[in-house]
C-alpha cells in the first residue's frame, strides 16, 4: 500500500431518529496529505453515520471555500459540483462494479450518480433518491456541510458489503485533490474502485 493511502472509513451507529446534531458531535477523520503526499493544512474532516434509516455525511474545513456558483442549500445541482470546492463520497459493490458517487458542496447543494462500471454512468437504472436532506452550519473562516441520504435512495447497494472512498477537491482553482484511497499513483482519478476499502462499522447498542 502506499504511504499516503490505505485509510479505512468508519461509518458510526447513530440511534434511530438521530440527525444531524449527533452527525455533528461525532468524531471525525482527517485528511491531511493531498493525492501526491503534500501536507494539507488545515485538513479536510469527515465523517460517516447510520441510523438504520438514512446513511449520514459530513465534510468540514477550516478555510474559506470556493462554492459552485448558482449552487445552493438542499438543492440537487444539475451536473457534479467537482468545477468548484466539493467533498465526493463514493459507495460501490464488494463484488461487481456498481458504485454511487454523491457530493456535496460547502453550500449544502449535492449531485449524484450511479455507475455499472468505472465511468459508464447507468442510464437506465440512475434513480434520484427521494427524501435527501443537506444542513450548513457556520464556521470561523470555514464551512461543514452535512447530508442524509435514505438507505432505499442506494438502491440496494449496502453498507454490509460495501466499498467506500471519502475525496475532496479543494483550493479551487489551484485545486488540490484528496482521498481515503491508495490511488495516489498517476494523475488524480477518484474512479478506482478497486482500491477503495470496506468500511469500519463498530457494532454498538442503538
Amino acid at each position: 500500500m502506499g504511504e499516503y493511502g490505505d485509510m479505512q472509513v468508519i461509518v458510526h451507529r447513530m440511534p434511530a431518529g438521530s440527525s444531524f446534531d449527533v452527525l455533528a458531535s461525532l468524531p471525525r477523520q482527517q485528511l491531511v496529505r493531498d493525492w501526491w503526499g503534500n501536507e494539507v493544512n488545515p485538513p479536510f474532516e469527515f465523517a460517516m453515520a447510520e441510523n438504520g434509516e438514512r446513511l449520514f455525511i459530513l465534510a468540514s474545513r477550516r478555510k474559506t471555500p470556493r462554492a459552485q456558483p448558482g449552487s445552493r442549500p438542499g438543492e440537487l445541482f444539475p451536473k457534479p459540483l467537482c468545477d468548484y470546492d466539493v467533498a465526493e463520497f463514493f459507495l460501490g459493490q464488494k463484488a461487481g462494479g456498481r458504485y454511487f458517487e454523491f457530493h456535496i458542496a460547502p453550500s449544502g447543494a449535492w449531485w449524484y450518480s450511479f455507475f455499472k462500471a468505472v465511468r459508464q454512468t447507468d442510464a437506465e437504472d440512475n434513480p434520484v433518491p427521494q427524501g435527501v436532506e443537506t444542513q450548513t452550519r457556520p464556521l470561523k473562516d470555514g464551512w461543514l456541510a452535512m447530508a442524509g441520504i435514505p438507505l432505499p435512495g442506494l438502491d440496494g447497494l449496502s453498507l454490509d458489503a460495501c466499498r467506500l472512498a471519502v475525496t475532496a477537491i479543494l483550493e479551487f482553482p489551484d485545486s488540490i485533490y484528496l482521498t481515503t484511497a491508495d490511488t495516489s499513483t498517476g494523475e488524480p482519478d477518484f474512479h478506482r474502485p478497486d482500491d477503495w476499502t470496506p468500511p469500519a462499522i463498530p457494532r454498538t447498542k442503538r
